[in-house]
């Protein structure tokens, strides 16, 4: 009902459960309030300091179409871990997707290990695959914050601080599309017969 008043399509994290095993879930709710995305975090953090021991694995990288005031826009999830793989964002943009939303619940710019390569990670994925993405991430104290969207030209479109706050990315569909039809990334000028699997 969120979704209706605002007149705008959400995501909302949780929870889930699929053969009586726990998920960790993000659902997309369009602006009539109709889940058109239910996608369960394939890659668990099932590592031994890992949070997700317990969460059992999704199987399918979805995505869905949502119709907005500018018209329709294909959306894809990745939920934190997921982004780690290029596999991830790839499968995606096979799919169809346009924007990928990314829930986030890690260190992404001041990580004691890696430093800030998960942003520019993050840049790549937008890049490579010519598509559009977005990420939140929990501010200080659980986390460092820096949530971020990032162009299909792998251009930061927005990066917060440390801090909470709430920021708009616009994504240009069409300048999306004109990319991708123009430019050598993404789907063309592949050769899969000679990549190993």
């Amino acid at each position: 009902t969120q979704a209706q008043e605002l007149n705008m399509a959400i995501a909302v994290t949780y929870l889930g459960q699929k053969n009586n095993e726990l998920t960790n879930n993000v659902a997309l709710i369009d602006k009539i309030g109709n889940i058109v995305l239910d996608y369960a975090k394939v890659h668990i953090c099932d590592f031994p300091e890992g949070t997700e021991v317990e969460i059992a694995a999704g199987n399918e990288f979805k995505v869905a179409k949502i119709e907005g005031s500018h018209g329709s826009v294909n959306l894809g999830a990745m939920i934190c871990f997921d982004r780690e793989f290029p596999e991830s964002a790839r499968t995606l943009m096979f799919k169809g997707t346009d924007i990928i939303i990314v829930p986030n619940a890690c260190p992404m710019s001041n990580c004691p290990v890696l430093g800030d390569v998960r942003i520019a990670q993050l840049r790549s994925r937008a890049f490579e695959n010519m598509v559009g993405i977005a990420l939140t991430n929990y501010p200080e104290s659980k986390h460092d914050g820096h949530s971020c969207a990032f162009n299909v030209d792998g251009k930061e479109i927005v990066m917060a601080n440390s801090q909470e706050e709430i920021l708009l990315a616009t994504f240009d569909l069409e300048q999306i599309h004109l990319w991708r039809e123009k430019e050598v990334w993404g789907k063309k000028n592949r050769r899969p017969t000679t990549y190993l699997l």
